[in-house]
């Protein structure tokens, strides 16, 4: 019938929102996982380079991110993990520039 088939769209298309969500999650999540590893090791490679306070900063900012990985965390709070992870990495970057004369 019409109500049946109008229910089993509308049903449909709530779950395709609902997958799109679970789609974007997976995509962050993979996105901070390549964020965290980079960030780990240019903090190990670099770290003599770095202010104390920079290290400090990016190894709490990489706890938190890791933190929020093992969890199960919502679209709404991945979001803001890479934005806070690109910033402090590109301290990183910023000193290994510093230190060869740039």
């Amino acid at each position: 019938s019409e109500a049946e088939i109008a229910r089993v769209v509308a049903d449909a298309e709530g779950q395709k929102v609902a997958d799109d969500r679970r789609r974007r999650a997976a995509e962050l999540r993979l996105a901070i996982e390549s964020l965290v590893y980079t960030s780990e090791r240019g903090l190990v490679e670099y770290a003599s380079l770095l202010k104390q306070e920079d290290k400090d900063a990016l190894t709490e900012s990489l706890k938190k991110a890791r933190t929020t990985l093992q969890g199960d965390a919502q679209l709404e709070a991945l979001v803001a993990v890479p934005a806070a992870l690109e910033g402090l990495a590109a301290k990183i970057g910023e000193a290994v520039y510093a230190s060869a004369g740039g």
